[in-house]
């Protein structure tokens, strides 16, 4: 049994916006999320404000018996652009002008006045759109939230609509791109004073991300900004045994600079020549994957007892299904940047330990040497080939330990069931009664 029981009104709807779900995969764990808290509700409506292109196409991922999907095209055309120039007239772009030097390092330039009036233009149009579309569906009632999966500035929109019909809920979750001003073009994420004085609930995936922000904009109040996790389902327990002089290793990552994992094929290159190395690889993606196969192949010529096996993009079931039919050691991270990785929560819901650096939200998943294994925020080759030698040299019963450990750090914490349910009752939360 569940001890997180959904406090709900009687008749709850739900308003999601997303980017791409169901139709990409882009918020693969949406798909959980759903599956959890849809029961629950009497209706739930999926709404795309960026939906160019999508109409007749048949959705890729799973949606509920009683939610359905609302295209909006809130992008803008080429006479809406010039037009959002008018935005300089608006209170709450003044606003934004004025505070902009208090939480930005860098200085005002033309692109961001773009960036921040374009996005202004952008929540405009979805609100109008938004508002007539929830009005025709009766959704414009007591009992309705309004979340956003992303802190963008398709927000506003439901601040707007909070602000005219006040019975109404908004709540965001808050995740790494849109709340990391690094990330971002310009480093300068839009509004963010403003939404985050607005809206009822913010609900960050990390705590790293929750004081990032707090230390950024100002103190948040902590009846209205909380940590929930997100989750994942059980995996399979294998009854993996260590292999002596067998290494087998997982990265599960889109491979981009920022991957760093260059890092960890140097490392295994370090490695005595009598192991073998049995590196998995999932995940594909921009100039830097080809890059970063060549590299392994050139490695593998001076380390013939390094094989490498190059998955490419699976499916969220297809990636679960090779992690609970594949017997694995550790899944190593190198990144220069993270929020908390839900590949790692997959890792510990099959007892499968991690190696990582000490980076954003990492930390809050990985205890050093109960679970696996912090390196560096900067991890060197030598560093990487440390850890995988340390752990080589763990008898079968500290190995089973930390996988025991892994295990349960899922079913304490990262359990989708008791983590979405939680999160349903902080959507029908409203911090203005």
């Amino acid at each position: 049994m569940y001890n997180i029981q959904p406090l709900i009104p009687q008749t709850a709807r739900l308003v999601v916006l997303t980017f791409s779900y169901p139709y990409g995969g882009g918020e693969p764990y949406l798909e959980d999320e759903l599956k959890v808290v849809a029961p629950f509700l009497d209706q739930v409506l999926v709404t795309l404000p960026e939906s160019r292109g999508r109409q007749g196409q048949d959705a890729a991922n799973y949606l509920p018996e009683n939610a359905s999907v609302l295209l909006l095209d809130s992008e803008l055309t080429a006479r809406e652009k010039i037009g959002a120039w008018f935005g300089l007239f608006q209170p709450v772009v003044w606003e934004e002008l004025a505070v902009f030097r208090a939480y930005t390092k860098a200085g005002w330039s033309l692109l961001t006045l773009k960036t921040l009036l374009s996005s202004y233009a952008r929540a405009r149009k979805c609100f109008r759109l938004l508002e007539r579309a929830l009005d025709e569906r009766g959704l414009l009632v007591p009992g309705t939230a309004l979340v956003s999966y992303w802190c963008t500035e398709y927000l506003m929109s439901l601040c707007w609509l909070r602000k005219r019909y006040p019975f109404l809920i908004v709540s965001t979750r808050l995740h790494a791109w849109d709340v990391y001003f690094e990330r971002n073009a310009y480093g300068y994420l839009p509004f963010r004073k403003y939404l985050l004085r607005t809206i009822d609930q913010g609900l960050f995936i990390s705590e790293h991300g929750k004081q990032y922000l707090s230390n950024r904009l100002g103190p948040l109040d902590p009846n209205r900004f909380r940590v929930r996790h997100l989750g994942v389902w059980a995996g399979v327990r294998r009854s993996v045994v260590p292999k002596p002089g067998v290494l087998r290793l997982l990265t599960l990552s889109f491979v981009s600079k920022v991957k760093r994992l260059e890092r960890l094929v140097d490392a295994l290159s370090l490695l005595p020549a009598q192991l073998t190395i049995e590196w998995t690889h999932i995940g594909d993606g921009n100039a830097s994957y080809p890059d970063l196969q060549a590299l392994a192949a050139k490695m593998q010529e001076s380390c013939p007892n390094v094989s490498i096996r190059w998955m490419g993009h699976l499916s969220k079931a297809e990636v679960a299904q090779l992690l609970d039919s594949t017997d694995l050691d550790l899944l190593v991270n190198t990144s220069e940047t993270e929020g908390l990785p839900v590949s790692m929560m997959e890792a510990f819901a099959r007892g499968l330990p991690v190696l990582a650096p000490a980076i954003g939200g990492i930390p809050e998943l990985v205890e050093n040497g109960r679970n696996g294994w912090l390196l560096s925020s900067e991890p060197t080759p030598p560093e990487i080939a440390a850890a995988l030698e340390f752990f080589l040299a763990l008898n079968h019963r500290e190995v089973a330990e930390v996988r025991e450990a892994a295990y349960q750090t899922w079913a304490d914490r990262f359990n989708a069931e008791q983590n979405y349910r939680q999160s349903l009752n902080d959507f029908f939360t409203s911090s203005h009664d």
